[in-house]
């Protein structure tokens, strides 16, 4: 059996027979990690703020009236407490999200290496014990992300009102280079976590160690890396024609009751639809979460434990 063949059927029996684990990658979905979501959300967001940018300077909204305005609401209670409750939120989805993803790491470890039955109480009390590394590392990441794409998306603020040959040739290298960057940080991250997480090393030493084992298996992280990207494409597909299929009939049924029934089961089939892909949608991606976090946590278990070849190694060493 092939390294990845072997790796995809143990993270697939993890994923189906431990479903508590769906409800650890719902959470860890929310500030798990997943560098390469946050490039692909940083392009879109950034372009967006870059873009929103100029048209602000340009109209003249970061003048001395502006600035006196937000003077004058820093000091607005009711705007402090909006904020103090938004932190608070914050604070408890970035607890929630990384003693799940470590719960994820802790007991697909327990369940691959030794065949032993985990529980949610054992995966939230390795979370527990693991969360300051990783709730570390996952804000450094996630700076370093926001810096990269940030250098990258400098020369779009000269394109604003002028597009010039120099400041587009300029974007395009400088994005592909972040890009490459930030998705070998992903692998790297990803390895750390595993230092940290199974082997339970100090957070300087599993860096270390991450750097070791990501330069030494570069390869194989990146043939892992786009296997995984398509299978979560292909499934997040899935995800969306299901959601259509339960979808479409239900909206039939919802214009059937505006036309002719009563508005009481129009709101009854309107929220039933909505609750019905919400479910959907959630629990689906919760999946998905969990099997990534497991395919890319056995996988830093064998690359530890026996090492392994590349596909396109072995391919070439037959010629």
């Amino acid at each position: 059996m092939s390294l990845y063949t072997n790796i995809f059927r143990q993270s697939l029996k993890t994923t189906f027979h431990n479903k508590y684990l769906w409800l650890f990658g719902f959470f860890a979905t929310l500030f798990g990690g997943n560098i390469e979501l946050d490039l692909f959300n940083g392009i879109i967001n950034k372009t967006n703020l870059f873009w929103q940018s100029g048209k602000f300077t340009n109209a003249g909204l970061f003048g001395s009236e502006m600035f006196g305005n937000l003077k004058a609401s820093v000091f607005n209670s009711d705007l402090i407490i909006i904020i103090f409750f938004f932190l608070c939120l914050v604070a408890v989805i970035i607890v929630i999200s990384t003693i799940s993803q470590v719960g994820v790491i802790n007991n697909t470890t327990d369940f691959i290496e030794k065949n032993e039955k985990t529980t949610l109480k054992i995966g939230v009390k390795a979370g527990m014990n693991h969360f300051w590394p990783v709730v570390v590392l996952n804000i450094i990441s996630k700076v370093i992300v926001f810096v990269l794409l940030g250098i990258a998306f400098l020369p779009l603020v000269n394109t604003m009102e002028n597009s010039s040959w120099g400041s587009n040739i300029l974007f395009i290298i400088l994005f592909l280079i972040v890009s490459i960057i930030v998705i070998a940080l992903s692998f790297i991250i990803k390895y750390i976590s595993g230092y940290i997480v199974v082997y339970s090393q100090r957070f300087r030493d599993a860096v270390v160690s991450g750097w070791k084992l990501f330069i030494q298996h570069w390869l194989i992280s990146i043939e892992m890396g786009f296997m995984v990207f398509f299978i979560s494409v292909f499934v997040s597909f899935l995800i969306i024609m299901l959601i259509s299929i339960v979808a479409i009939p239900l909206a039939l049924l919802t214009s059937f009751a505006t036309a002719y029934l009563s508005v009481q089961s129009f709101i009854i089939m309107y929220w039933l639809r909505f609750v019905i892909s919400l479910a959907i949608f959630v629990v689906g991606g919760a999946m998905l979460t969990t099997f990534v976090i497991s395919v890319w946590t056995a996988l830093f278990l064998k690359l530890n434990k026996s090492g392994g070849e590349s596909k396109l190694m072995r391919i070439v060493s037959k010629f």
